[in-house]
């Protein structure tokens, strides 16, 4: 992107955001499967967010978002664009309860004391999608969400963006092994977060019983310069 004679790409909005949220465990996403999540995943004690990163926000920039959802028609598969998305998808993102936790961040530049300033904006994310829908054109909090809910939308954005459905229990076991970077920089699998007393006493609280060596089927092997028993107890208050 390029504006005011400023040059920046995705990767400049992900770090400032990671540099401006240092206190924040971290899990990155890729893959076929997981990155239908989003670009990454961010938990803080017993609480979880969503961000897609995007350079800035422009119609190309939210087709191209758009198109990662799909849709099945005469037993074949296609790619969504604006119109066939508001059709299937828009109302239920819009009204589902926890979408709140699920954020598009984006860089742009204003002008400050008539000098050229690059700042972080943030959307909700079916806002950032269709802005005109929305009349708010402020700066929203970012909002966390408990394991339950979380791993319930994630589902549920899995479920659109593959065109299949795809249940909790899914979820739970495709993300068990997935690395975290936690806010010491500790490198640990996502069933070691939800293992951790602040979240399994939340889930109790709920009557959520959590059961993640069910889910786990992959051996984590240990990591070099990491400490092994250093992530046990950082999750307590």
């Amino acid at each position: 992107m390029k504006k005011n004679g400023f040059i920046w790409w995705e990767k400049h909005v992900e770090y400032k955001y990671i540099r401006d949220n240092i206190n924040l465990s971290a899990m990155p996403l890729d893959g076929d499967f997981h990155e239908q999540a989003g670009d990454n995943i961010f938990t803080q004690d017993k609480f979880f967010r969503i961000i897609e990163f995007k350079s800035h926000q422009d119609d190309k920039t939210i087709k191209a978002e758009i198109q990662k959802y799909h849709f099945y028609e005469d037993g074949k598969r296609y790619k969504c664009n604006k119109e066939k998305f508001k059709e299937l998808h828009f109302e239920a993102f819009k009204n589902h309860s926890f979408r709140h936790c699920h954020f598009v961040v984006y860089g742009d530049v204003f002008l400050k004391d008539e000098k050229p300033e690059f700042k972080l904006c943030n959307r909700q994310y079916i806002e950032f999608l269709y802005p005109d829908e929305f009349k708010s054109e402020e700066q929203v909090e970012y909002s966390q969400i408990p394991y339950d809910s979380f791993i319930e939308y994630l589902a549920f954005i899995i479920s659109k963006k593959s065109g299949t459905e795809t249940t909790t229990d899914s979820c739970s076991g495709q993300f068990a092994n997935v690395l975290v970077i936690d806010n010491e920089g500790n490198v640990i699998p996502f069933s070691d977060v939800i293992s951790s007393p602040i979240i399994q006493q939340s889930l109790q609280s709920q009557g959520v019983t959590i059961k993640n060596d069910e889910a786990m089927d992959i051996e984590v092997p240990e990591l070099k310069n990491t400490p092994t028993n250093a992530h046990k107890n950082r999750f307590k208050k």
